[in-house]
């Protein structure tokens, strides 16, 4: 396994961060959208597995997250996050346009990965989904409707700290979070919501474009995102190849919870792979 890192300028001129885990001559390229407050290191060990299968897996840490520079958890133009993923995936893959691209995403990442895939669809050879960050509905409309007006204003204010004990239920796993100087340690600023709230609608009503091979996880107890959207998801989508799994008792980051819960759910990552690509 070769690894590697690196930076490259993405919309606006923002130093955007990469890293990799890459095998020669790989059965297909994972790239990796971490969600809202952490960054990609956080999936090296999806990453492991994968390389012993014969995948290369990349991750980019969005703007404002991880190694990236911009202002720490603030998403100014949903849009700009999507470009620098294209950016990444037309240049720095270019090499690499024979092999099989299958894009994961959790949670906000999710929403980049699938806002990406409804761009180029013919170029993706699968999309697995975790967690995604693909409803608004639990945002009254009336408090959507004020963080939207208000963020024209006061982009910057701070709203909300993340909640690290409804990501996992494994209490190590929620103290590695907080411990980790990476992950987002101030409150959310306000644009961030704001923009989830103006783009995600448009997204959930686009649902069935989506025709190439699915992957959609999701844990039951989900306190952020409610499984029920993952359903919405897999039931509306048009692909023929869909699966979904919805992980009893686990909490919002499946793949980053406690060592027995992960494996199980980094090990269907890995045999829906194979079934497809090995």
């Amino acid at each position: 396994m070769n690894q590697g890192n690196g930076y490259f300028l993405g919309q606006k001129g923002v130093k955007i961060f990469w890293q990799s885990w890459e095998v020669e001559k790989p059965n297909a390229v994972v790239v990796v959208c971490h969600g809202l407050g952490e960054h990609g290191g956080r999936y090296r060990h999806l990453a492991e597995t994968l390389v012993a299968e014969n995948y290369s897996v990349y991750a980019i840490d969005h703007r404002g997250h991880g190694h990236s520079y911009g202002h720490r958890g603030k998403v100014e133009d949903f849009s700009y996050a999507v470009a620098d993923l294209k950016l990444f995936l037309d240049t720095l893959l270019a090499s690499q346009l024979a092999v099989p691209r299958v894009l994961f995403g959790h949670s906000m990442g999710g929403a980049i990965s699938l806002a990406y895939t409804l761009s180029t669809q013919q170029s993706l050879a699968g999309l697995m989904l975790s967690g995604a960050a693909l409803s608004v509905d639990k945002i009254p409309g009336s408090m959507r409707t004020v963080c939207e007006l208000l963020a024209a204003v006061a982009p910057n204010l701070p709203t909300a700290n993340l909640a690290p004990d409804m990501l996992s239920r494994d209490p190590a796993m929620v103290s590695d979070f907080k411990a980790d100087p990476l992950n987002l340690s101030t409150k959310i600023p306000l644009k961030t919501l704001a923009e989830l709230i103006r783009v995600v609608p448009s997204l959930s009503e686009r649902f069935a474009e989506l025709s190439l091979p699915l992957l959609i996880l999701h844990g039951e107890k989900d306190q952020l995102v409610p499984h029920t959207v993952s359903e919405r998801v897999y039931e509306k989508s048009a692909s023929e190849d869909k699966t979904l799994n919805i992980y009893p008792g686990l909490y919002h980051d499946v793949v980053n919870e406690g060592p027995t819960d992960r494996k199980q759910v980094v090990d269907d990552i890995r045999d829906w792979l194979n079934q497809r690509f090995k």
